[in-house]
């Protein structure tokens, strides 16, 4: 009884390719392999592809034919990847010869940090069993770097909502090298219909800041860059002010515990730029650089501040963004844009964003040449003259406006309200922008 238990250890302690080879050949007399050699990368990015090969020797006394093939271990892997890699068609191998496997594997995109990956094959007679010598290579997944020489961008705002998974949303962007997305952190209008959310504050306009909420930001921002993709967060906004729709469930008003008592309009957004509300609108930014400033965003002062009072105001938070060191990003699509130099209307900001350009033909190539890299232009604020997804002038002209971005070297944003978190309706935005 001593014997066999010290077998039975012996076994379950010893090479797991000896256990398996052992217990493989009760079911396929005469099938034998060995591991040769292999090309396999050490490191991967996530999403990337590599072509990869084994070598494995047939050292059984059965020739391999179309049955015979190189299998995933417990027929899946780790890796996108096919579970069987088969012979060249009619082609035997004899015993004693050696057979090169060549194939593709992708890294997966639904990844959330740097971590290792095992991928494992066998020799397997299909339909009778696997045999021989088990390969076993781990690799290394690290970051997609985000490439900064141009973004293309593509914004879904519900992605930023704490109650949806957004990783579908940023895996496609991936997929498709996408490498910008836009998020707002205060966005009252219903999205979907009849649903609301506000990103950083509940009652935050009282400086009671939500932590699952910035924590989610948190993870969304880490998961963006981790897959390559930069994020710009919109720190305040001034349309939400602006209509009933979008008043009615803003944080800032009274009726949701905010500090403004006033109907929506001028009225509403002239008080929310007054000087007394500083304390409270930098302790919000505060805590969203808290929260997610090492991870190094583009932070977007707010969605088209305009007027004088607004434009105070946007001072005001660059100056407060520029003292720590962040990038930042002015958006707008004031007609001054249009007239007085950018570097006198918003100095001291690291790009520019043009907001409402529904044809490519209202892309300012002025601003470009003067402004190189620094200039985006974006279809936010044209929304709802888009019908890509309806009729044929839309896409055509979809893909006009991305060959002159791409030709031009511009940043280009695509937001429209036809995009959905999970990515269903986006698939000829990726094709024109890719």
């Amino acid at each position: 009884m001593i014997i066999i238990i010290l077998a039975a250890v012996f076994l379950l302690g010893g090479a797991y390719l000896l256990f398996a080879r052992k217990d493989i050949r009760k079911v396929a007399q005469g099938d034998d392999s060995r591991i040769m050699s292999y090309h396999f990368p050490v490191t991967l990015e996530v999403g990337e592809k590599a072509t990869v090969s084994v070598a494995v020797k047939n050292t059984g006394e059965n020739p391999w034919d179309a049955n015979y093939r190189l299998g995933a271990l417990g027929d899946k892997d780790s890796f996108i990847t096919p579970t069987r890699i088969y012979l060249d068609k009619g082609e035997v191998v004899l015993p004693g010869e050696v057979k090169e496997f060549r194939w593709e594997l992708q890294v997966p995109y639904r990844l959330d940090g740097e971590t290792s990956l095992n991928t494992e094959w066998q020799m397997v007679n299909e339909g009778v069993g696997w045999f021989g010598e088990v390969f076993c290579q781990e690799i290394k997944i690290k970051a997609k770097p985000i490439d900064r020489s141009r973004y293309v961008c593509v914004s879904a705002l519900a992605s930023a909502d704490p109650r949806r998974d957004y990783r579908q949303f940023l895996d496609q962007l991936c997929r498709h090298n996408i490498n910008g997305t836009r998020i707002f952190l205060i966005y009252p209008w219903d999205h979907p219909a009849g649903e609301h959310f506000d990103l950083l504050y509940n009652s935050g306009a009282t400086g009671d800041f939500d932590e699952e909420k910035l924590r989610h930001l948190r993870d969304y921002v880490a998961y963006a860059r981790f897959h390559g993709i930069e994020v710009i967060i919109s720190l305040f906004d001034h349309c939400g002010f602006c209509y009933e729709e979008s008043w009615r469930n803003h944080p800032w008003n009274r009726r949701n515990g905010g500090p403004i008592d006033t109907e929506a309009g001028f009225m509403a957004y002239r008080e929310f730029y007054m000087k007394k509300y500083r304390p409270l609108q930098y302790a919000a930014v505060e805590q969203v650089l808290k929260w997610t400033g090492d991870l190094e965003p583009i932070y977007e002062t707010g969605n088209e501040l305009r007027t004088d009072d607004g434009w105070g105001f946007e001072q005001d938070i660059i100056e407060y963004l520029r003292g720590k060191g962040v990038r930042i990003l002015s958006s707008n699509s004031d007609v001054v844009w249009m007239i007085l130099p950018l570097a006198e209307v918003m100095p001291g900001v690291d790009f520019y964003c043009w907001h409402g350009i529904g044809k490519a033909a209202k892309v300012d190539l002025r601003l470009g040449e003067r402004y190189g890299r620094k200039i985006w232009f974006s279809t936010d604020g044209a929304r709802g003259k888009w019908s890509g997804y309806q009729g044929r002038p839309g896409v055509r002209e979809m893909r006009r406006l991305g060959r002159l971005a791409g030709e031009r070297g511009f940043s280009i944003e695509f937001l429209d309200k036809l995009y959905d978190i999970e990515g269903k309706q986006q698939t000829e935005v990726y094709k024109v922008l890719k």
